[in-house]
């Protein structure tokens, strides 16, 4: 995968981009190759929270959902539910926790309505016998997906900062 496919959707879920122009998130989803939408579901389907509901591209959205289901990794279920419910909640009982998952997958402390919470870092499950020696790419997406599936555990729904914007 091209690593300016990914730089693109990281950079689109930037708040100072991807809620105030849809742009650049319609863009990196349309340059993403579709072998390669298993390999950074998670953060695919981040740079469609940024967009409107309305903006979202239907087939992206089924795309990501498929991905996101077909790899079943820790925190892909709780996005999926964030992406199937229009990015309205992620649940009933979730609250919306707008954090930049890389960022916080390295652990740290995130202001919530109840208070600070100390994140842990995120330990991403090892590589599987497919990529020896672990994909970087592959590597931090698991490490996002862990850290967004600990937050759920905890009833926090996590979205990028622009989803809320």
């Amino acid at each position: 995968m091209p690593a300016d496919a990914l730089d693109a959707l990281r950079t689109a879920s930037h708040p100072a981009i991807g809620a105030a122009d849809p742009g650049p998130v319609l863009a990196a989803l349309a340059a993403l190759p579709a072998a390669e939408l298993p390999r950074v579901a998670q953060h695919a389907g981040d740079a469609l929270l940024c967009l409107p509901a309305l903006l979202r591209p239907a087939d992206a959205v089924v795309a990501v959902l498929d991905a996101l289901r077909g790899r079943g990794w820790p925190g892909d279920e709780a996005l999926a539910g964030l992406l199937a419910d229009g990015g309205s909640g992620g649940g009933e009982h979730a609250h919306k926790l707008p954090v930049d998952l890389d960022e916080l997958a390295g652990g740290g402390t995130v202001s919530t309505p109840a208070g600070p919470l100390d994140v842990p870092a995120a330990a991403a499950p090892a590589a599987p016998a497919a990529a020896p020696g672990g994909d970087p790419v592959e590597q931090a997406e698991r490490r996002r997906g862990a850290t967004r599936a600990w937050l759920a555990e905890r009833g926090y729904a996590a979205v990028p900062p622009a989803a809320l914007t």
